[in-house]
């Protein structure tokens, strides 16, 4: 980060706007910030700090603090600061909370704190939030890295020589990115926890299964199922009495099992003696329904025997119906020639009907084909001219667009010109405002300034005494005192008059310059726009011309759209005459071929009127010789006559088949009632009341068994499942065992908590080989510095085992051979020590990439402690490191370093109040 440009307003001692052009110092080298005590060299530093993250370098200071008590209530306190980071330049501005006059009305009103930052896209970032973020983004440092590192402000010059090694971590974890290796030592303890978590989730899953044991109640392993949940056994033992348990179970289940086979074969034998008694009962019931059976079916046989007496004497008239039958047979053949001469004169009657329509419909379509023709003909004698009309369109539409584009480009720049006349307009009003205030603000600093002489005047008149010489004019009589005004403005009012006054004639020239450049604009667009109308034909640009032209540009859209319209008709008509030629040839041809094809058809009539006339007269001679008028109406009644003797033979064959079926059905049931009565004279004589007895008291036997096999079961389903459950959680529990030590081991590792050795966490291991760097660097300067006295040297043992270590720092003394902790130096020699491990620092950053440029560095006081050889190694040592583009900001009062640094920053208070500022290059 190099400053660019700082400005303060009613910030510190600074009571108006100074501006700090830093570009000035160049891109590297060092210079010197001096001046007056208390002049306000460290706000400087203070005002960059507070652009860049919203407070002061120092700790006592604070933002609200901020503002000069030199400064006019109207003056707002505000910093901006313009710097460069990689190339690209951003713009910071802030202001802190603070109290302003109010607009109206008497009394201050609380304006509260903002921040805004422009990025070099022109981008405007402006809560502060936002903005604190994007600075820390853009630079790579909070505000106390950049105070560590960058800024090395009075405080905080011996903070970093002196961190512990938390605070270092801190420190090189942003440097140099080392987050990775915390979230890596975070995740193994997050690990740890997760399956500590995971483990007793484990042996919590073994305990509720353990509480689904159960034991039969009068089984002596009922204790030992008590002694498991209590966890008065261990896992193993209680899996081992779970198998136990299922073991036993298994035994009582096999014993139950045998007894129901048993009850169930003995209520099987009752089962088949009810079956028998069942069936006894049913053979009574059916031999009464065969009896009665029997006697109805004797019944139905004499009636059918006389059925079949009647058919049988119906015999002679069928006989003679088959001699009728066989009559029609023999003259069915004579028919199908008479139908076949039927059927031809009706085929060429159709054929005729056919033949008569197809020449009418040929002659309608040969004469719609000829009116056609001739009015296609006629057509294209009226199209004949239909291209001439085409170019002379073209050519018309094509000189209104070209007119009509003319005229739209004036009409939009007649619009432009508007705008621009109108924001003249706008422009003159600001600048008269302007030019008003300007005046206002001349006449009260004029009056002012009058006061203020009037004031001096009458306050060197309120101390001359009579015979002394006056100081104005040298005279030693005073006949005519000068008066003292009641109201004389301070020297700083009316500074501050003079700033409002030069800050208003600054914005009136501004105005007065933006007026002329409106003008200069309006009569360059005003000449280009009469140069337009006049290639165009019309008079130069005046009020009218706008509703003129919009009339025309409206006239010619119209003419242009008809010219289309009628430019779209032609083409039409174009490409119906185009259509036309092609086809009437087509339809002339096919005319010939339709008159041709009727003169065909017409003779094809005439030749099927004489077939015509010869069927009938042999259908009449054929007809004479038939019994029948078809051969459909005999074979009609040739079917009744064959149904007829169809039916009386079907009639005769059913009155025997039923009467036969009768005699069939009466043996079958005298049989049946013969084996009926057999069949219940023998056999044991057995009790349903007995038998139905001797079911029930085996069913409860056998339910009650069910019941004891079910239970016992269900135990053995549970402590299967519970055993089960064990075992997989056990191997489970075992596995997250193993992996917590292995984890558990790595976590401490990785965090340093190995009992018996230092404290080093892995990320201050990977610190440790950066800071040992960073110490190398240090040294080149720290030796050269200290004459070769002192090293420094990364502390390679911890104070104690309890506190984190790795980081801290001690320094040799090569004059005596000691070796002891860095706070033993003199302020001097810390100030070497420091200033050196912050190059040292910045050395490393640029050489190991870690993404941070570190172009500016600043140093507040501390020179004042060191001998002169050590100033000298100390500017040495500043000078290189300030070689190429880097600079080096140093505060002091040291009179030498004056004489020997070029570039300075001289601050100065002036006797009215507040501190000027300049930079001599």
């Amino acid at each position: 980060m190099r400053p660019i440009k700082l400005t303060v307003s009613a910030f510190g001692p600074y009571a108006g706007r100074t501006v700090l052009n830093m570009d000035e110092l160049g891109t590297g080298g060092i210079y010197l910030i001096t001046g007056d005590t208390g002049a306000g060299k460290t706000t400087i530093f203070d005002a960059i700090t507070y652009a860049l993250y919203g407070k002061p370098s120092g700790d006592i200071r604070e933002a609200g603090m901020l503002r000069s008590k030199y400064a006019d209530p109207a003056v707002p306190t505000e910093v901006e600061l313009e710097f460069e980071y990689r190339g690209k330049r951003y713009t910071v501005r802030r202001s802190p909370e603070q109290e302003r006059p109010k607009a109206r009305g008497s009394g201050n009103t609380k304006k509260p704190a903002e921040a805004e930052l422009t990025m070099p896209d022109g981008r405007v970032v402006t809560k502060q939030r936002d903005v604190d973020e994007a600075i820390n983004e853009i630079i790579g440092l909070d505000i106390n890295q950049f105070l560590q590192i960058a800024m090395i402000a009075q405080g905080r010059f011996m903070e970093l020589l002196h961190a512990s090694t938390d605070e270092r971590q801190a420190i090189f974890r942003k440097i140099f990115r080392t987050q990775a290796y915390r979230t890596l030592q975070e995740s193994l303890k997050q690990k740890v926890r997760e399956t500590e978590l995971e483990a007793s989730a484990a042996r919590g899953s073994i305990k509720q299964y353990i509480e689904g044991l159960s034991a039969d109640e009068t089984d002596e392993l009922g204790l030992e199922v008590r002694k498991a949940k209590n966890s008065e056994i261990s896992i193993e033992e209680t899996m081992e009495l779970a198998k136990t348990l299922i073991k036993k179970d298994d035994e009582r289940a096999e014993k139950t099992d045998s007894d129901r086979k048993k009850l169930t074969k003995e209520l099987e034998e009752v089962n088949v003696k009810l079956g028998i008694i069942g069936e006894r009962e049913k053979a009574w019931e059916e031999l009464a329904k065969v009896r009665a059976s029997l006697a109805e079916e004797e019944k139905s046989g004499e009636t059918l025997k006389i059925l079949l007496a009647e058919e049988k004497a119906r015999k002679s008239d069928t006989e003679e119906l088959a001699k009728q039958l066989h009559l029609i047979e023999n003259e069915l053949p004579k028919y199908d020639g008479f139908d076949m001469l039927i059927n031809e004169s009706e085929r060429i009657k159709g054929e005729k009907e056919a033949k008569t329509r197809e020449i009418e419909e040929k002659k309608t379509r040969y004469s719609k084909g000829s009116d056609i023709i001739a009015a296609a003909k006629s057509e294209l004698e009226e199209l004949k001219l239909s291209g001439e009309d085409r170019l002379k369109l073209t050519h018309l539409k094509e000189k209104l667009e070209k007119k009509k584009k003319n005229l739209s480009d004036i009409y939009g720049k007649i619009g432009e010109y508007e705008k621009v006349r109108a924001g003249l307009e706008k422009l003159q009003e600001r600048y008269i405002s302007e030019a008003s205030k300007t005046k206002e603000l001349k006449d009260e600093y004029d009056r002012a300034y009058r006061n203020f002489l009037d004031g001096q005047a009458g306050i060197i008149a309120e101390n001359l005494a009579k015979g002394e010489a006056c100081p104005v004019c040298g005279s030693t009589e005073h006949p005519k005192l000068a008066a003292k005004p009641e109201d004389v403005p301070s020297k700083e009012k009316l500074d501050g008059l003079k700033l409002l006054l030069d800050e208003a004639q600054d914005r009136e020239k501004s105005a007065s310059t933006a007026c002329s450049d409106a003008r200069k604009e309006l009569k360059l667009r005003r000449d280009d726009i009469d140069g337009k109308l006049a290639e165009s034909g019309y008079e130069s640009f005046n009020p009218e011309s706008t509703a003129s032209l919009k009339a025309r540009i409206a006239s010619l859209t119209d003419e242009t759209a008809a010219s289309e319209n009628e430019l779209k008709e032609v083409e039409s008509k174009l490409r119906r005459k185009g259509e036309l030629e092609l086809s009437l040839p087509k339809n002339e041809a096919l005319l010939k071929e339709i008159k041709d094809i009727i003169d065909e058809k017409e003779k094809q009539l005439i030749g099927l009127e004489e077939k015509t006339k010869n069927l009938h007269s042999r259908i009449e001679e054929e007809r004479k010789e038939l019994r029948f008028d078809s051969k459909e109406e005999a074979k009609k009644r040739l079917n009744e006559t064959a149904s007829e003797i169809e039916r009386r033979n079907e009639a005769l064959k059913k009155a025997e088949e039923k009467f036969n079926t009768s005699l069939e059905g009466i043996a079958s049931l005298r049989a049946a009632s013969v084996q009926l009565e057999k069949q219940l004279s023998a056999g044991e004589q057995l009790s349903r009341d007995e038998q139905e007895h001797k079911k029930k008291l085996l069913a409860e036997k056998i339910d009650k068994n069910e019941k004891e096999s079910n239970a016992i079961r269900l135990r053995t389903d549970m402590n299967a499942k519970a055993l089960r459950g064990m075992e997989g959680k056990a191997r489970l529990l075992g596995q997250l065992e193993g992996r917590l030590r292995l984890v558990n081991s790595l976590s401490d590792t990785a965090n340093g908590k190995i009992t018996g050795k230092e404290k080093i966490m892995f990320e201050t291991y990977i610190q440790m080989t950066y800071f040992d760097r960073i110490v190398s660097r240090a040294n080149t300067r720290f030796m050269s510095m200290s004459d070769g006295q002192y090293e420094l040297k990364r502390r390679r043992t911890a104070g104690n085992l309890r506190s984190q270590s790795g980081l801290d720092l001690d320094v040799i003394d090569h004059y005596n051979g000691s070796e002891r902790s860095v706070k033993s130096l003199s302020g001097g020699e810390s100030f070497m020590a420091s200033l050196s491990l912050a190059l040292g620092l910045s050395d490393e950053i640029q050489a190991s990439a870690g993404g941070i440029v570190l172009d500016t560095m600043f140093v507040d006081e501390g020179f004042g402690s060191l001998s002169p050889d050590a100033l000298n190694q100390s500017i040495g040592a500043l000078v290189r490191l300030a070689q190429g583009n880097r600079l080096v900001g140093i505060i002091s009062h040291v009179e030498e370093l004056k004489g020997r640094i070029d570039k300075q920053i001289i601050v100065k208070k002036d006797k009215t109040g507040g501190s000027r500022v300049e930079i001599i290059v």
